[in-house]
């Protein structure tokens, strides 16, 4: 939806109305606004910002309501994340379905001008009408279909994507024993992330300034942390032990590159955590394991530069601009490839929502009948914005 018709379907409840008002505003000003003691100002902000708000940056607001819902009502993939996309692949089968897991996509094929199939790396080519593409725009576009097969406008939109701001670095811990933390408040050790490291809201701005310049302060940086043992006991091989991680922002083209600094990191990492959590010794803890946002990029080569969004939240890459006004209703210029995934509205953390709209599309367009329907709360939404 362009921004003037979105700006007109918000007008109608006053509801809307709110939302528009927060949108011009920076997360920094709403948390400034809406808490007074600085620490609970830190602890929002960071839930706010924490997958890649510029906490300064206007035009961002309404993501601030929506962040913190999800930061306070954080869920668990009982079994790990990877339990989720097997779920779905069981019901993609279910209904007729065939994934090829070990076959890569080296390009999508076009014949004048419209999408006719895929051919993959081991030399097979399948035919199709359709293709849809949840990568990122780059890899869709300028490596799978080629710059030569794209109009102007189109390959200009692509080659200006910019990409997440920061990455991230996790240093994972098997241990003894979960982390104990020095807190009045024993719930602290139950809960599903602790942030630490920071004592105030100027300090985590200044943490992301410095990440976003490519550097890392290993005196003044924090991050957060789980104990997924204690959501999952199963995860760890050996009963009774337990597999936590600590995650900081982190940038992908680190001063002085990842082979160097990332055992440096790792240290700070440990002295930072046993500070909070001071069980966490060398002697609690039995193994360790660093990913950096390289380490990211190797295992998910479309997560570009460390990525996990496939590209920044920045008002001029959000709504009809995510990935851009040709392409942000799935459908693209070239008949019969689609897009959807974290680059396509409305964004990325596992919202399910670009693959929904992609689905629709496409059936819509090969006069297939939908046998998925909307939840109760989209289709109150429709109604009341878009119908």
């Amino acid at each position: 939806m362009a921004p003037l018709d979105m700006f007109e379907a918000m007008e109608r409840t006053q509801l809307g109305k709110d939302m528009l008002e927060l949108s011009e505003r920076s997360p920094l000003d709403i948390i400034t606004d809406t808490f007074e003691n600085d620490r609970v100002r830190a602890l929002m902000l960071y839930t706010t910002c924490m997958w890649g708000l510029n906490p300064k940056e206007t035009g961002l607001g309404f993501f601030v309501p929506l962040l913190l819902d999800r930061g306070m009502n954080k869920a668990y993939c009982q079994g790990g994340s990877h339990k989720l996309a097997g779920a779905l692949a069981r019901e993609f089968v279910r209904n007729g379905g065939c994934i090829l897991d070990s076959s890569q996509v080296n390009k999508i094929s076009t014949q004048n001008g419209a999408v006719c199939g895929v051919e993959l790396w081991e030399g097979r080519t399948l035919h199709s009408k359709v293709v849809i593409s949840s990568l990122d725009p780059q890899t869709t576009f300028l490596d799978l279909v080629g710059t030569e097969n794209l109009s102007g406008d189109l390959k200009d939109s692509v080659s200006g994507w910019e990409d997440d701001k920061w990455s991230y670095s996790t240093l994972h811990v098997a241990s003894d024993e979960a982390p104990k933390y020095a807190c009045g408040d024993p719930w602290v050790d139950q809960s599903f992330m602790t942030i630490a490291g920071f004592e105030s809201m100027d300090q985590i701005i200044d943490h992301w300034e410095n990440v976003i310049a490519g550097k890392l302060d290993l005196q003044a940086f924090g991050g957060h942390s789980t104990c997924q043992t204690l959501l999952d006991p199963h995860l760890s091989r050996v009963p009774g032990k337990h597999v936590s991680f600590f995650q900081s922002h982190a940038p992908y083209g680190i001063e002085g590159g990842w082979e160097q600094r990332g055992p440096e990191f790792q240290e700070a990492v440990l002295a930072k955590w046993q500070k909070a959590a001071p069980n966490m010794t060398a002697e609690n803890r039995l193994m360790t394991a660093l990913e950096t946002p390289e380490d990211i990029e190797i295992r998910l080569p479309n997560m570009r530069r460390g990525s996990i969004k496939h590209g920044d939240y920045n008002p001029l890459q959000l709504g009809c601009f995510r990935p851009n006004q040709e392409c942000s209703g799935t459908d693209t210029p070239i008949p019969g490839l689609y897009v959807c995934g974290a680059s396509t509205y409305p964004g990325g953390l596992v919202l399910g929502g670009p693959g929904y709209l992609a689905a629709n599309k496409v059936a819509d367009d090969m006069g297939v009948a939908r046998w998925w329907k909307p939840t109760p709360e989209m289709e109150k939404y429709r109604r009341t914005y878009l119908d």
